[in-house]
């Protein structure tokens, strides 16, 4: 089934078998879908095959095999116990089509900046917040001015170590 699939493989981008020996097959433009099954004692033989085709082995010494298929140079990854349950690899065919930057945005793949699902304005955001706080706790608290809202003189502060200045300052100050 899976050699039939890479002979026709017009917008074919991946192919995946997973542990619970369900083949799917990704297309561009198209989300997964499963095509069939593969049981655990072929997919283990067709990785068996494939690294004696390389010259190497896939062993429980050695569960992972990352090569590319002899004959259609696609990429290969597979695993085998202890890693995985049950055999499993994934396919990835090269692109028989070049795609556009408007074809990548127009599937989902690339968005703009202010697109929604684009989080890294909010990974931004917090980066930035999270810098704000390291220099504002890496200031020197005693050079702050005491009305500084982190800092204030009357006790209120945010941070108990602002508190101890104060209650210090305050000390210094009537005594």
């Amino acid at each position: 089934m899976i050699v039939g699939l890479l002979d026709k493989s017009s917008g074919l981008e991946d192919i995946l078998v997973n542990e619970d020996s369900r083949i799917w097959v990704k297309r561009t433009g198209a989300p997964f879908e499963q095509v069939g099954e593969l049981s655990s004692r072929q997919a283990r033989g067709a990785m068996m095959t494939i690294a004696s085709m390389q010259k190497t082995t896939v062993t429980e010494m050695r569960p992972v095999l990352e090569t590319q298929l002899p004959i259609w140079k696609y990429r290969f990854a597979g695993l085998i116990e202890p890693v995985v349950p049950s055999p499993s690899f994934a396919i990835r065919v090269k692109s028989d089509k070049k795609r556009s930057l408007k074809d990548l945005q127009r599937q989902g793949i690339l968005t703009t900046k202010d697109d929604p699902r684009n989080r890294r304005s909010q990974q931004e955001d917090f980066i930035e917040s999270v810098r704000n706080s390291i220099t504002l706790r890496s200031f020197n608290r005693q050079s702050l001015p005491q009305e500084h809202p982190y800092c204030r003189r009357d006790g209120r502060g945010q941070n108990d170590d602002c508190q101890r200045h104060s209650r210090r300052d305050r000390r210094a100050h009537t005594g």
